[in-house]
C-alpha cells in the first residue's frame, strides 16, 4: 500500500512538473535536481534515523535497569495548601473591611 501511495505522488509530481514546463517554460532539469536533492535527504535522514534506533536498542540491552529512588508525595510540599491559606485569609481581611 505504502509503494503504490509514492508511485502515485511521483506520477502526480512528474505531470505537474511536465505541465509546468510545456505552458510556462519550466526547467525541467532544475525540477529534476530538486527532486534528487530532495530523495537524497529523505534517504540519509532515514539512513540516520535506523542508525540512531540501532545504537539505541543496542546500548539499552546492555545496560542494566536504573534504580530510581522515589518518595511518596506530600500534599504540604506542593503550594496548593499555601495558596489556599492565603485566598481565605485575603477573603477574610477582605469581609471583615
Amino acid at each position: 500500500m505504502k509503494e503504490f501511495f509514492w508511485a502515485v505522488v511521483a506520477a502526480y509530481v512528474f505531470l505537474y512538473f511536465y505541465a509546468a514546463w510545456l505552458y510556462d517554460g519550466f526547467s525541467v532539469y532544475l525540477a529534476v535536481s530538486l527532486f534528487i536533492a530532495l530523495v537524497a535527504n529523505i534517504y540519509w535522514l532515514k539512513r540516520r534515523k535506523d542508525k540512531h534506533t540501532k545504537q539505541v536498542s543496542e546500548t539499552a540491552e546492555s545496560a542494566p535497569p536504573i534504580k530510581v529512588d522515589t518518595q511518596p508525595i506530600s500534599l504540604w510540599r506542593s503550594p496548593l495548601p499555601y495558596m489556599g491559606i492565603l485566598i481565605i485569609a485575603v477573603v477574610l481581611i477582605v469581609i471583615n473591611l
